[in-house]
């Protein structure tokens, strides 16, 4: 399923939020009248409206925002994420830095091999990467993990994404995985393909080899971008 917009996800945080302080506000004034002076009464009455209504607004809204109700947890954790730059830094003139999108279908091995060894290893001041699938699994590889855990790269914290609209328009270069017909196009963007053999189900013996390749690849394009 595609993602929501970033317009709707953020009219729906900001709703969530406006309901949700209107059920705090609101809850608070009907416990003071129904509660004839008893604090106690007034304040348990306030905790469970405000807790009706709230696991209401999560229902209602967390499966188009996450229903955060909160900006800057929002745009954090991608509820309603920096428009057009996927958090990526910026340069001397406020602009985000360069940004290469390494794409696959499930974003589960070697897009995310590709994009932790480009953010180790180019000047972070003038490119970034960021990863994506059209078919984003539910976690990165076991396999891929600890092979990249031998080199000092910790992807433990990192889950597989869906590739959008709004996430592909900050990019400048699309760097696909060898995934055939079924690798993501984006237009406008320029292309590389390179063709990776998929790490899944492979001994960690041979994804190791994968994850080395990946490396030589990445450094390869760092050097002729002149990001190093």
């Amino acid at each position: 399923m595609t993602k929501p917009s970033l317009a709707r996800r953020a009219t729906a945080e900001a709703l969530g939020t406006a309901f949700l302080l209107a059920t705090v506000v609101g809850s608070g004034i009907m416990g003071e009248k129904l509660s004839g002076g008893n604090v106690a009464i007034a304040l348990l009455a306030n905790t469970m409206a405000t807790g009706a209504g709230l696991v209401a607004l999560i229902l209602t809204f967390g499966p188009i925002s996450g229903a955060h109700m909160n900006p800057a947890v929002s745009r954090s954790h991608g509820g309603v994420p920096m428009a057009g730059s996927d958090r990526l830094p910026r340069d001397r003139d406020g602009d985000p830095v360069k940004a290469v999108l390494f794409a696959c279908v499930h974003n589960a091995g070697r897009s995310q091999m590709a994009a932790a060894w480009f953010n180790c290893l180019a000047d972070s001041s003038k490119a970034r990467a960021i990863s994506a699938g059209t078919q984003p699994g539910t976690e990165v590889h076991p396999v891929v993990l600890g092979s990249m855990a031998e080199v000092g790269i910790d992807l433990s914290g990192v889950s597989p994404r869906l590739l959008t609209d709004d996430l592909a328009a900050g990019a400048t270069i699309l760097v696909t995985m060898g995934c055939g017909e079924a690798c993501p196009v984006v237009p406008g963007l320029r292309r590389e393909d390179w063709p990776l053999e998929d790490p899944k189900g492979k001994t960690l013996e041979r994804v190791r080899e994968i994850r080395d390749d990946v490396r030589q690849r990445v450094v390869g394009l760092i050097d002729r971008e002149g990001w190093g």
